[in-house]
């Protein structure tokens, strides 16, 4: 579901494994960013009119409350689909 040799997903690492004692792992398929929790997942999908739209440049976070509204109205940001459920964006 990704491709390792991805220049953005090297970006993604670079940052995310920047921030002290974080580890990736591969869950559900993709590259996944966490401490004790993950905060973040590169790749993600969404269910338009029945039929499923990767994203697999993209990066699925939980994103500040206080920052929601105006993420959502970003026409670059999208609600991934389970995690989309529980406050999460892509």
């Amino acid at each position: 579901m990704f491709d390792d040799d991805d220049p953005l997903l090297a970006a993604v690492r670079v940052a995310a494994l920047a921030f002290p004692d974080t580890q990736e792992k591969v869950s559900h398929g993709r590259p996944a960013f966490f401490t004790k929790k993950v905060f973040a997942y590169y790749g993600g999908s969404l269910r338009a009119d029945g039929d499923w739209v990767p994203h697999d440049q993209s990066l699925v976070f939980l994103p500040d409350p206080e920052e929601v509204q105006a993420l959502r109205e970003d026409v670059r940001v999208y609600v991934p689909a389970y995690l989309g459920a529980y406050g999460w964006l892509g």
